[in-house]
This record gives structure tokens, sequence and C-alpha cells, in this order.
């Protein structure tokens, strides 16, 4: 693991206004409580969701610019609920849902070259120097072309930087969704077709994540209520947001944790992690206190040396003042201008949207972490 002594961050990495709320609005409000910096970099202006009034895209008086619009000032209101401390927008075009005409348009996300788009996201990297980055994994969580190129772009950037040191999925274990469905159909609500499709019906992987491959569950019940007046704050879209349909209660009941797959890893935190920053807050404190040591010892090097100056006292106080331990200062920026990408395609092996979709990041084996008598939903309530 490189020594990063940079103040503890988390980026999360999202395809369109909103999935930030769903997937991880849980983590995001926590973790702004603790005081850790977080950076949410939203890919899209989600302009192929809902106008307002409901129309769909396609349907006469759909009008994307006002879509944009509307969606950049929910999720603006969705990040003061949950505390993001940084939004940062890449203004690429919405693909729209797989199999729609619009997946061909050349200037959208979808077909963005993936090199540029992660040269990009890898300067936010640099400016950010999040410890900690979530994202989907290679079938996007559910298909959508968007969350497949987050992905890709997040993963291209992450080896082309080398700065995070922990790369996360979001996941819905598999073993949560019979009571899930229970607690639909309780609710008087349908699954979403992608949960419910028959192997044959489907045309990606199946939905959910195997319950082995979970390496972290991270309690975000004090946040619940955030998380779901997060999603409300799309108040545009509420036809679509599914989660929104289970009432606070229900959602309550199950969205008290979030669950995530470790794609990367270089702090050899054990398995299963309750935060996403395990491995690191000790190795941050052992960082700044060497960096503290080195400044320390380098003004004491330079006061040593025969002053030239008038007043050597006053330079000699300034330098016990210095070595003094203090909290490292750092300069926040608030949307800071996105730089076009410039720089060199990060390799060869960058995969392309034409590659698989299931191609995933090099990850090591997770073995089963939990006892079998142990309900898996009994974690999502």
């Amino acid at each position: 693991m490189v020594p990063n002594s940079s103040p503890l961050t988390l980026m999360a990495v999202h395809a369109h206004p909103d999935d930030e709320a769903s997937g991880t609005g849980g983590v995001l409000a926590r973790y702004a409580a603790e005081g850790v910096r977080t950076v949410l970099v939203t890919c899209t202006g989600g302009e192929l969701g809902d106008a307002p009034g409901g129309v769909k895209p396609g349907e006469p008086g759909h009008d994307p610019s006002a879509v944009v619009a509307v969606r950049a000032a929910e999720l603006e209101e969705s990040c003061r609920i949950l505390g993001v401390t940084h939004l940062e927008r890449l203004g690429y075009h919405d693909s729209g849902m797989m199999g729609w005409e619009q997946n061909e348009a050349p200037d959208n996300f979808w077909n963005t070259p993936v090199d540029v788009a992660a040269s990009r996201l890898g300067d936010l990297m640099e400016a950010y120097r999040p410890q900690v980055v979530v994202t989907y994994d290679a079938n996007g969580f559910y298909g959508h072309p968007d969350h497949i190129q987050a992905h890709r772009i997040t993963m291209a950037a992450a080896e082309a930087t080398g700065i995070p040191d922990k790369v996360y999925f979001t996941a819905i274990p598999k073993s949560a969704l019979p009571e899930f469905e229970a607690m639909m159909a309780e609710a008087g609500v349908d699954m979403p077709e992608e949960t419910t499709a028959t192997e044959g019906e489907r045309e990606g992987p199946e939905f959910g994540t195997d319950d082995e491959l979970i390496a972290a569950v991270v309690d975000c019940a004090p946040f619940v209520d955030a998380k779901y007046d997060a999603l409300a704050a799309h108040a545009s879209q509420t036809e679509d947001i599914f989660f929104l349909r289970l009432g606070r209660e229900l959602f309550d009941r199950f969205f008290g944790q979030e669950a995530f797959v470790r794609a990367v890893d270089r702090t050899g935190a054990p398995v299963p992690e309750a935060d996403l920053f395990a491995g690191l807050r000790c190795a941050q404190l052992v960082d700044r206190r060497q960096s503290r040591q080195l400044s320390a010892a380098a003004a004491a090097n330079t006061t040593s040396a025969p002053s030239s100056t008038p007043n050597a006292s006053v330079a000699s106080g300034a330098a016990q003042e210095s070595s003094k331990p203090k909290r490292p200062p750092f300069t926040e920026r608030r949307n800071p201008t996105s730089v076009e990408a410039a720089k060199p395609a990060p390799s060869s092996e960058v995969p392309t949207r034409r590659q698989a979709t299931t191609a995933t990041a090099t990850t090591r084996p997770l073995t089963a972490w939990r006892p079998k008598s142990t309900p898996m939903v009994a974690m999502w309530r």
C-alpha cells in the first residue's frame, strides 16, 4: 500500500443523478457524518429520464435540456441531505436503457472511448486522492449501459493512477431476495422485471450477488432516513425509482445496511469488513505522524544553520511552533473545473465497450465469511 497522507476520502462513481442515493446513500451519509471527505462523481446528466410532468423519452414534449436542469437541482439537494462534500459532473449524455435506439448515439456516455473518460476521472482521483472508491460491478449492477461504462472507466482510472487503496462494487446478496420479494408482496408492489426474469427470459447475468463474494456489510441504520429522503429528492423520477414504492417503513427494514464486493485491496484488511476504511485509519495516522516528524526535522536543520536575519530568535520561535503536532492543512474545492482529457490512454489493456461486459477486475478469492445458520437477510433489517 502506497502511503497516502490525504484526508480520508470516499469517492463514489455513479452513472446518473439518483444512483448515488439508491446504491450508496447510506455510506455517503455515514462517512460524511464521521468527517470523511465524500466525493460524488456523476457521469451523465440523466437526459433520458422523465421530463417534468412524467413525459417519457421519445414522447412529445420530452426536452432533454429541461430534464438535465431539473435533475441537476435534485442532485444537489440529494447531496445536501447526504452531506456530500464535493459533487463532480463529467457531463456525458445519458445512453438510455440497454436496447434503446439512443444506445447508438455517438455522443453518449456508452460510446465515449474508455480511455478518454477514464483520463478525466483519473484527473479527479489525482485531485482528491481517495483511499476508497465505490462503483458498480462489470454488469453495471443490472445491465444498464451507463452503469457498465462507469465500471469500466473507474477500473481503468484506478489502475492508471494507482491511487485507490480499495475499490468496491455495490451489491445485493442473493440470499436477501426471497424475503425482499415477500415484503414486496406484503406491500402490494411488483418486483422489478430484472429481479424476477427466468434464465430463458434474462438477457444478462442473474440479479443479485453470491453471498460468498460479499466482503463488506456496512451498518447505515442511523442514516436510512437520509437515504430515503435523498432518493425522494429526485422527485421528477419517482415513478421510476422502484425503492420509493416500499414506503418509509419497509425501506427502513431493508436498507439499514449496504453490502459490497471488494474488487481491489492494497491494505490486507481481513474480511468480513464492517468499515470500508478498514486497514486505512491506522495507516493514515502513521503517515501523518511521519510527515510531522519529517517537517520538524527539516525545520530544526534550517534553524541550526547560521542565521543571516537580524532577528534569529523570531525564526527559532517559528521553528518550535512548526514542530508542534498540527492537523495537516488542506484546501477544499467545490466543483473544480474538470480537466479535459489530454493524457495518453492508460494502457492497451483498458477494456472497450465492445469487450464482454462480464470481464471483471482482478480480485483475490473471497471465502464465505458468515455462519451458515445466520440468514443474510438478517443483516439487511
